[in-house]
């Protein structure tokens, strides 16, 4: 029997805790672990299927640079650009009104 999961089972996840002030980013897609851990970040593994990995997470601490959670959520989301909109707020990611934030690859943070 195949421990592989489908496209749509393997999903990731992003949670802020305000208590801790961090960022927890939750994965099953193996792909998105493997670029985590190439941009450094501690990958930890959640949870495993026959004695493989299949479920992994890191933590993002608040530093005050939104940089270091655009990076985490590039990382589990190749296609993403995000753009601040002039004269609203600066932290939220946002797009040109009929865009998605998928169509702005390429596009300068």
């Amino acid at each position: 029997m195949a421990t592989g999961s489908t496209r749509a089972e393997q999903e990731t996840l992003f949670r802020w805790d305000d208590e801790e002030r961090v960022l927890w980013g939750c994965t099953a897609d193996p792909a998105v672990a493997r670029r985590w851990r190439r941009r450094g970040y501690d990958v930890r593994v959640l949870g495993t299927v026959r004695g493989e990995a299949r479920t992994w997470e890191i933590a993002v601490p608040a530093t005050g640079r939104r940089g270091d959670w655009i990076r985490a959520m590039s990382a589990a989301v190749p296609s993403y650009a995000a753009v601040a909109v002039a004269g609203g707020d600066g932290d939220a990611p946002s797009c040109p009104r009929g865009a998605s934030l998928g169509a702005q690859e390429g596009a300068e943070a």
